[in-house]
């Protein structure tokens, strides 16, 4: 009874400790001039600050509005491309606007966030 207690109180602390020494880490800024898609919500045009919130997710956080953010689910890692020597945003254009669909590190790999299976063409954005 004691040792499933110690495994209990020792398992609550370490999901109560996780998160907060996981820090958000800033992963590109990125000027969009375009008003883009993330999921339902339209963000307007502007300097986006990109940040690899966790394993699961990104935040888009505009810089001058730091109010206009969203987080993104990432959907699965992409295996780097060959010219992996910059940040990059991409964005599916259809005729109902452009989506967030990939985010691209320099020197690692990417994330794919949105699949979209009409007809698109992809606009790049290369971070600052």
């Amino acid at each position: 009874m004691k040792t499933t207690l110690f495994i209990a109180l020792g398992l609550v602390a370490l999901v109560l400790v996780a998160p907060v020494s996981a820090q958000p880490s800033p992963v590109a800024t990125v000027q969009i001039p375009f008003p883009f898609v993330i999921g339902n919500k339209v963000l307007p045009e502007g300097d986006y600050r990109i940040v690899e919130f966790d394993d699961l997710r990104l935040q888009v956080e505009n810089v001058a509005n730091p109010g206009v953010s969203e987080f993104v689910p990432i959907l699965t890692r992409l295996a780097a491309r060959e010219d992996n020597t910059s940040t990059a945003i991409v964005f599916d254009k259809t005729d109902r606007g452009s989506a967030l669909s990939e985010v691209w590190i320099a020197g690692f790999d990417g994330y794919l966030i949105k699949v979209t299976p009409e007809k698109h063409q992809h606009q790049v954005v290369r971070a600052r």
